[in-house]
């Protein structure tokens, strides 16, 4: 891979909306019916088609049974078709600090995810283009803060 720019994404909080902690939809109720963050799939899909053609995996902490739930979200949602990333680049790992050696693994110089501490993990593994997703506006020296799609795409389009 060297050279090649390759980006990773996070899914829950990043691209399906409020799969976190307090969820009932996502986790117990439904998943199906959860939606999509405003903008996610049609920012991936020019990311995927544009500065990152063919190197957009996503990268996502899931226990099983919340794999399986995100794989039938993502499978129900279109998301290969509409965002041109197929199947055989969605990665989980079971905890966070695994997402830094999977980030080296595939090559990953620019990684978007909800939490800081994934980014650390992403960066101790060599990832440089650190993108902190939503929430309150935040700043470092080591990562930029994305508070929206909108964001990301203006930070990442180039």
């Amino acid at each position: 891979m060297g050279g090649m720019e390759t980006l990773g994404i996070d899914i829950g909080n990043v691209i399906i909306a409020g799969q976190g902690p307090g969820d009932t939809s996502f986790s117990r109720g439904d998943p199906l019916q959860t939606p999509a963050l405003p903008g996610a799939l049609a920012a991936i899909a020019q990311l995927a088609a544009g500065r990152f053609t063919g190197r957009v995996h996503l990268i996502s902490k899931a226990y099983p049974n919340m794999e399986r739930r995100t794989r039938q979200w993502l499978v129900a949602h279109d998301f290969a078709a509409v965002t041109g990333v197929a199947e055989d680049c969605w990665h989980f790992v079971r905890e966070r600090p695994e997402k830094g050696p999977l980030c080296a693994r595939l090559g990953i110089t620019h990684f978007v995810d909800d939490k800081l501490e994934n980014l650390g993990h992403a960066r101790d593994h060599g990832t440089q283009h650190l993108v902190l997703f939503g929430g309150e506006a935040a700043s470092g020296d080591w990562f930029q803060h994305a508070p929206d799609w909108a964001a990301v795409l203006s930070l990442l389009a180039a």
